[in-house]
């Protein structure tokens, strides 16, 4: 799949990384721009409409399932095209195309375009969390659930959930994921080693790390909340 935008200047072109070498570096993902959607980056703000380059990774190690709650006192699933989850998403595109070097320009109002996820990773899920009890506190925050170390292990910020995508996304088995889950994680195994070197437990964990990624070509259609995607190819 490759990426055109009409009426870019030189700057987002020396900005963005072409589709090729993506493909060389960031195996498993793809951009679309979509031209002119309505966009934000917090409920807090006036939408905005932009040309957005929408990021799809197709590799995920997700083990969210529909129905599953964390915590059905205070937990609610953020709600499929509620502006929020749009937010959101803006939110989680900017960090991760920061971190992958082909930021479209950090998703200011007046920028020319903007970075965007289509929707949470397959096996993820966006949760929001109320503080105290619901009744005499309204603020909340906002979660990722799905990470293969269990219902305990949340993303508590988009820049930790786009960390753990960034390595999703290269698909290098000689990587670990530097991720804040992954890496309490591994530290926690090297720690308890017993007749392994931690050489050899980093190494078996990065290989039940790549085993549990699984490759799929993301959902080509996500209804009025970003309108048809073209079709993926390779």
């Amino acid at each position: 799949m490759s990426s055109t935008r009409s009426g870019s200047t030189d700057t987002d072109q020396d900005t963005l990384v072409e589709s090729k070498q993506w493909r060389q570096l960031l195996p498993y993902l793809f951009s679309i721009t979509l031209p002119r959607i309505k966009v934000r980056q917090s409920v807090k703000e006036d939408g905005t409409t932009k040309d957005t380059n929408l990021l799809l990774i197709t590799r995920s190690d997700g083990i969210y399932k529909i129905g599953y709650l964390p915590n059905v006192d205070r937990d609610i699933r953020l709600p499929d095209g509620s502006e929020a989850r749009k937010a959101y998403l803006c939110k989680l595109g900017s960090v991760l195309a920061a971190k992958a070097g082909i930021s479209s320009g950090g998703n200011k109002i007046y920028g020319g375009f903007w970075d965007a996820v289509p929707e949470v990773l397959f096996g993820y899920e966006i949760f929001e969390r109320t503080r105290g009890r619901v009744a005499r506190n309204k603020a909340s925050d906002l979660y990722v659930v799905g990470h293969p170390m269990g219902s305990e292990a949340l993303f508590r910020t988009p820049e930790e959930f786009a960390q753990h995508l960034l390595w999703l996304a290269e698909g290098d088995e000689k990587k670990d994921c530097l991720c804040v889950l992954c890496t309490k994680e591994r530290n926690r195994k090297t720690k308890h080693a017993t007749s392994e070197s931690t050489e050899e437990v980093v190494e078996r964990w990065r290989r039940e790390c790549n085993d549990r990624a699984q490759s799929y070509l993301s959902s080509t259609s996500l209804g009025s909340f970003w309108g048809d995607l073209p079709e993926l190819s390779e």
